[in-house]
């Protein structure tokens, strides 16, 4: 890692940059919609995480921000088609993730491929899986289950950056736990004023998509090792 200091250096700055344009994004309606404040909190300490973990070179975080910055640029180009407008915040979000993900595919990790699949996998699952546990709109036992699941979801990754058996158990639970869940939350959150710097109302949230999208990474996550479990417990037979 020692060599790759420059490159380490420069790809915590960029997260940071991510963390700064996400916040900012965050800030433009959070005013008049304070019920996402749980949601966008959550999802800037996990970014700053990352940062803290690339500046650090922990093993764990190049791979995490790779999964990250999938999402991240997942979501502002699609916040570009539902607004029909690239506006500048957007093309900055858009460009700062991408460039995050490229500059992270060159730092070494020193993880195996199984878990570098998973990490990337989990990565693109937390943030969608925070806001969608987390949305304004979600109350009772269904919200009792997607914070359960997205909880799990995120010691999962923990655990499986770290090669321990429970982090593997968590994801296992989890993933399921949070695919569940979205059959049965409410499929679309609306906000209560407008962007400060968009000049129309904001469409309503798909929080089902949003709940897929994270149940899908969640379970994908899990999916290198089914192999090697088939196999131990075939060898056990």
């Amino acid at each position: 890692m020692n060599e790759r200091r420059p490159l380490r250096f420069l790809t915590a700055t960029v997260a940071a940059l991510a963390t700064g344009c996400l916040g900012w994004a965050a800030a433009g309606f959070l005013e008049s919609n304070h019920g996402w404040l749980p949601a966008c909190g959550a999802v800037l300490v996990f970014y700053a995480t990352l940062t803290y973990g690339l500046f650090s070179g922990r093993l764990w975080a190049p791979t995490l921000a790779q999964g990250a910055a999938l999402f991240g640029a997942a979501a502002f180009a699609q916040s570009a088609w539902a607004l029909d407008s690239l506006m500048p915040l957007i093309s900055v979000g858009i460009g700062i993730h991408v460039v995050l993900g490229l500059l992270a595919l060159g730092l070494d990790d020193g993880l195996s491929k199984r878990q570098r699949w998973s990490l990337r996998f989990a990565g693109a699952a937390i943030a969608p899986a925070t806001l969608f546990a987390l949305a304004p709109e979600q109350a009772g036992g269904t919200m009792v289950a997607v914070l359960v699941g997205a909880g799990l979801a995120w010691l999962g990754a923990l655990g499986v950056a770290r090669g321990r058996t429970w982090g593997l158990l968590a994801a296992f639970v989890g993933a399921p736990v949070l695919a569940t869940a979205v059959w049965y939350a409410p499929e679309l959150s609306y906000f209560d004023a407008q962007h400060f710097m968009v000049d129309q109302p904001l469409l309503p949230l798909m929080l089902n998509v949003l709940g897929l999208g994270a149940a899908a990474g969640a379970l994908l996550a899990v999916a290198p090792y089914l192999g090697p479990i088939a196999r131990f417990l075939a060898k056990r037979d």
